[in-house]
C-alpha cells in the first residue's frame, strides 16, 4: 500500500506517517490500521466465497468483516483531507497539480496491471470488450449493467476516485464559505455533519424503499464514512494536543459493536431498517478503531493497542495492502474449483485462509515493488531557470516560496479499498 507520505520505498518503521500537524506530531500507525482493514476484507471474502458452509452460524459475524472497507474510507478521508485543512490553517495553497498527479500515479498503475493480468488469466467479464474504458476508467459502477463486472472489488476504487476528484472542490467551497470566521472548527465540523446526514438519508431511502442496494454504494451513499475521517483531519490540525487516553477501551467498544451487528443480523438481516442501522454501526466501529492511530495515546499509555500498531510485519502489510486488496478475491474461486483446501487436509476454511493470504500477499509484494513503488517515484522534473540577478529565491540566502505538500495516501488506496453488506457477491469486498 501507499505510504502516508505518498513517497517511495517506505521502510516499515516509517510506514503510515503523515506530515506533521502544526506542532510537528506524526502519525506512525496509519499503515498498520490499513493492514487491519485489508485483513478484515480478506477474511470476509474467504468466508463468503466458499470458506464457510451455507447456513453456518458464523456467516452474520463474517459478513461484518466487510466493514474493513469502511475503515479504508475513513483513512482516506483523514489522510487526503488533512493537507487541505493544514494549508487553510497556514494560509498557503495546496499544489493541485501535484495532488492530482500523485493520486493518479498511486491508484491507476497498480489497478491497471491487476485488471489486465487477472482478466488475461481468469477471464474477468466485460473487461476485454467495447466497454473496456468503463473498467479502466473506474466508472463501471455508474451503470448497473456493468456494476458487478470486471474486478469485483473495484467498486470501492470507483468511489475513491470520485472522492479524489471532488475533494479539492469541497475544500475550496469550505474556504469560501467559512473565510476567516471566528469559530472555524465548529463550523467546519457542522458542515461535515450536514454532509454525513445527507449520505445517511440517501442510504436510508435506498434501503427502506426497496431499491437496488448497489445505488447506495456510491460517494453519495458513503460520504458519511469519509466525513468521519475528514472530521478527524480537522481536529488533528485545530486540536493537535488531543490524545486517546485508553485506546484499548475504544477497540473493545468496536469489538462489541461488531458482535452486536452479527447477533442482530440473524433475525433482522433482511430488513431495510437493519441495513441502515448496520451502515451506521459499521461506521461507528471503524471510527473507534482508527482513533488511536490518529490521536495516539501519550508515551507509555498506549498498551496493547500501541503494541499491535507497532508490529513491523503489520505495518509492512499495510504498505502493500493495495495489491492485497486488488488480487485476493479473484484468487479464491480457483482454489475452490481445484479442491486445494480439501487436498491439504484438516480444516478447509483454515487452509483456504492461509493459502489465500500467502498467494495474495506474494502478488501484493510484487505489485508494490515492481509497479506501485516505481510509479509513485515518478515526479515531473521542473525546468531549472538560471537565477536572475538579485533573485533571492534561488540562492543568496533567500528562502523559496513554500507550498503545503499534499501528503496523501488513500486508504485502500483503496483502494485499497473493499466492502460490505450481507449479500455474498464478490463485489462486496
Amino acid at each position: 500500500m501507499v505510504t502516508s507520505r505518498g513517497r517511495v520505498a517506505p521502510r516499515a518503521r516509517d510506514a503510515g506517517s503523515v506530515d506533521a500537524s502544526p506542532t510537528g506530531a506524526r502519525y506512525p500507525f496509519v499503515d498498520a490500521t490499513r493492514a487491519l482493514a485489508a485483513l478484515s476484507v480478506l477474511v470476509f471474502h474467504v468466508g463468503v466465497l466458499g470458506g464457510l458452509p451455507p447456513g453456518s452460524a458464523l456467516h452474520p459475524y463474517n459478513d461484518v468483516l466487510s466493514g474493513g472497507v469502511t475503515l479504508f474510507f475513513l483513512v482516506s478521508g483523514f489522510l487526503l483531507y488533512r493537507p487541505f485543512v493544514l494549508a487553510r490553517a497556514r494560509e498557503r495553497p495546496v499544489d493541485l497539480r501535484s495532488y492530482a498527479r500523485k493520486r493518479a500515479l498511486r491508484i491507476l498503475p497498480g489497478y491497471w496491471v491487476a485488471l489486465t493480468v487477472l482478466t488475461a488469466v481468469f477471464g474477468l467479464p466485460g473487461v476485454f470488450t467495447a466497454d473496456w474504458w468503463r473498467y479502466y476508467g473506474l466508472v463501471q459502477i455508474y451503470d448497473l449493467d456493468t456494476y458487478d463486472l470486471g474486478m469485483g472489488v473495484a467498486w470501492t476504487l470507483c468511489i475513491e476516485a470520485t472522492f479524489y476528484l471532488l475533494l479539492p472542490l469541497y475544500s475550496w467551497g469550505v474556504t469560501r464559505a467559512l473565510g476567516s470566521r471566528r469559530h472555524v472548527l465548529r463550523d467546519e465540523l457542522l458542515l461535515l455533519a450536514a454532509g454525513a446526514l445527507v449520505a445517511v438519508g440517501f442510504s436510508g431511502w435506498v434501503y427502506l424503499s426497496g431499491h437496488d442496494e448497489r445505488i447506495s454504494r456510491t460517494l453519495l451513499g458513503t460520504f458519511d464514512w469519509f466525513a468521519v475521517g475528514m472530521a478527524y483531519a480537522v481536529l488533528s490540525v485545530h486540536r493537535p494536543a488531543w490524545r486517546v487516553r485508553r485506546p484499548a477501551l475504544l477497540w473493545a467498544a468496536a469489538g462489541a459493536v461488531v458482535l452486536s451487528i452479527g447477533a442482530l443480523a440473524g433475525d433482522h438481516g433482511a430488513t431495510g431498517w437493519f441495513q441502515l442501522l448496520r451502515h451506521l454501526l459499521v461506521g461507528l466501529a471503524a471510527a473507534l478503531v482508527l482513533a488511536p492511530a490518529v490521536f495516539p495515546a501519550p508515551a507509555g499509555r498506549g498498551g496493547i493497542v500501541e503494541r499491535v500498531l507497532r508490529l513491523g510485519w503489520l505495518r509492512w502489510l499495510g504498505v502493500v495492502s493495495y495489491g492485497l486488496y486488488l488480487y485476493h478475491a479473484t484468487l479464491i474461486p480457483p482454489q475452490l474449483s481445484r479442491g486445494l483446501p480439501e487436498r491439504l487436509g484438516g480444516s478447509a476454511y483454515a487452509w483456504l485462509l492461509v493459502t489465500t493470504l500467502v498467494l495474495a500477499g506474494t502478488t501484493a509484494a510484487l505489485s508494490w515493488y515492481l509497479v506501485e513503488r516505481p510509479a509513485s517515484a515518478v515526479r515531473r522534473r521542473p525546468r531549472r531557470k538560471p537565477p536572475a540577478p538579485g533573485d533571492r529565491t534561488s540562492g543568496g540566502g533567500g528562502l523559496p516560496r513554500q507550498r503545503v505538500a499534499d501528503d496523501v495516501s488513500a486508504a485502500h488506496t483503496s483502494a485499497d479499498t473493499p466492502r460490505r453488506y450481507s449479500s455474498v457477491r464478490t463485489s462486496d469486498t
